[in-house]
């Protein structure tokens, strides 16, 4: 199924049923489930630009809307989007919660056409749908953004969320560290002998960025 520029517009687009059936809405989701949060961002020029920031937000706000209790894992990936491989490590420990699933804003961060760039009304092949459901193997793939969303429904989305971007060096770091609290207390509790340089390494891993081991011990000696 092909769209052209010239003959579809990205508000007349129509998404295929191999696509809206390998999906859930967000709103099939209860408050029992567990998301881990898979962000993507194309380069990384935009990694660096801090772009994952405003994905992140409209996922943990819509996670705590929802009234989930657990503090989601995220997965951070630059990439094109063609090559879903990334999802394997989130989606096997998904498998091992059966209540937890892969959350994305929309189904453009899970998977992408590979000729996008060319013509970006290109939707995924079935071929590459089925190679991420092989991938993620049986785990639920939510997105935040309604399934059926079109080209010109993501791209509005974002350009609102976008706003809620940290303007200053000190509204993005403040946000960080109430992002990165609540996980390192979580990991405290689970591993009492974990060392702030082994939080700081998983902080990175998830989160993508550094978080000073410091901060970390004072925050374990509840000095917040």
């Amino acid at each position: 199924m092909k769209y052209s520029n010239e003959t579809q517009s990205s508000k007349q687009q129509i998404i295929p049923d191999y696509i809206l059936n390998s999906f859930l809405n967000f709103s099939d989701i209860t408050e029992e489930d567990i998301p881990i949060f898979c962000v993507r961002v194309s380069s990384d020029t935009q990694f660096l630009k801090h772009n994952p920031f405003p994905q992140k937000k409209a996922l943990n706000d819509a996670t705590k809307l929802k009234g989930c209790k657990k503090y989601p894992r995220v997965f951070n990936h630059i990439g094109n989007g063609s090559d879903p491989s990334w999802l394997k490590e989130p989606a096997e420990i998904a498998r091992r919660n059966g209540k937890r699933f892969l959350f994305f804003e929309s189904v453009d961060r899970a998977i992408r056409n590979k000729d996008w760039k060319d013509d970006q009304l290109l939707l995924p092949t079935p071929k590459e749908v089925n190679n991420l459901l092989e991938c993620t193997e049986g785990v639920r793939l939510v997105t935040l953004l309604p399934v059926n969303a079109t080209l010109h429904d993501i791209r509005s989305h974002q350009i609102i969320r976008g706003l809620s971007k940290p303007k200053t060096r000190q509204e993005e770091w403040k946000a960080r560290k109430e992002e990165c609290y609540d996980r390192v207390m979580e990991i405290k509790k689970k591993c009492p002998d974990a060392s702030s340089t082994l939080i700081s390494q998983i902080i990175l891993r998830e989160k993508g960025f550094p978080l000073n081991r410091m901060l970390i011990s004072r925050w374990i000696r509840g000095e917040k």
